[in-house]
């Protein structure tokens, strides 16, 4: 049952994610973006260890014309980690990272249901 549903859900999100990626007509903007929260807690040897990270990414443009569209992506992660049950240790960074880029998109229709995708990007990250 588990496997049923994670195949639906794969298949509305991949629908979800190709009609939010439509072309649209010249001059209009549009906005993007994915998140991605995550916990764990596992055990090694007798000490409990939790983790935690997100990420989250998006982006603003602007089609210019039929086929392309120009803008801006931005992006954050974060991951910590703490070990220990009865006797916290405090916490740990595992990364954090910041994120700013320049996009181009360029669109090639093939027939009526499916077209060529593309994003050159040009980026700088601080980790």
């Amino acid at each position: 049952m588990k496997k049923y549903t994670f195949f639906i859900l794969l298949g509305v999100c991949l629908l979800a994610g190709t009609v939010a990626h439509a072309q649209f007509q010249s001059g209009q903007r549009f906005i993007s973006g994915t998140a991605d929260l995550s916990t764990n807690r596992y055990s090694e040897q007798t000490d409990l260890q939790y983790s935690y990270s997100h990420s989250m990414h998006f982006s603003v443009g602007r089609f210019t014309r039929d086929n392309r569209a120009v803008g801006w992506s931005f992006s954050n992660a974060l991951s910590i980690y703490k070990s220990g049950q009865f006797v916290p240790e405090g916490r740990a960074l595992g990364y954090l990272s910041f994120g700013i880029g320049r996009f181009i998109e360029y669109y090639q229709p093939l027939g009526r249901k499916f077209a060529l995708y593309g994003r050159p990007s040009v980026g700088v990250g601080y980790n």
